[in-house]
């Protein structure tokens, strides 16, 4: 075993990259929703932590009939497109 400690795992909570993965979005999407509510714990500088269901909460927000699907999906991918030009 290495000199460094192993921290355990909190269960429940999603590091930034992992919550991103379980919304099946990209990071700085992920960021964008946060920006917009999605609740989140934040430790110290630099570690944010995500609880699955608060995503899974987030989400349910913004669940449409089929008649709004492609003007609401149009709304997120413009959100991403901006987080993008954020970030990058």
């Amino acid at each position: 075993m290495s000199g460094r400690k192993r921290i355990p795992v909190l269960r429940g909570w999603l590091k930034t990259p992992d919550a991103a993965a379980y919304a099946g979005v990209c990071v700085p999407t992920l960021l964008s929703w946060r920006e917009m509510g999605l609740k989140h714990s934040k430790i110290g500088h630099n570690l944010v932590l995500f609880r699955s269901s608060d995503i899974d909460e987030f989400l349910e927000r913004f669940a449409v009939t089929a008649g709004q699907q492609d003007i609401e999906a149009e709304k997120l991918l413009k959100l991403g497109r901006q987080a993008l030009r954020l970030v990058g």
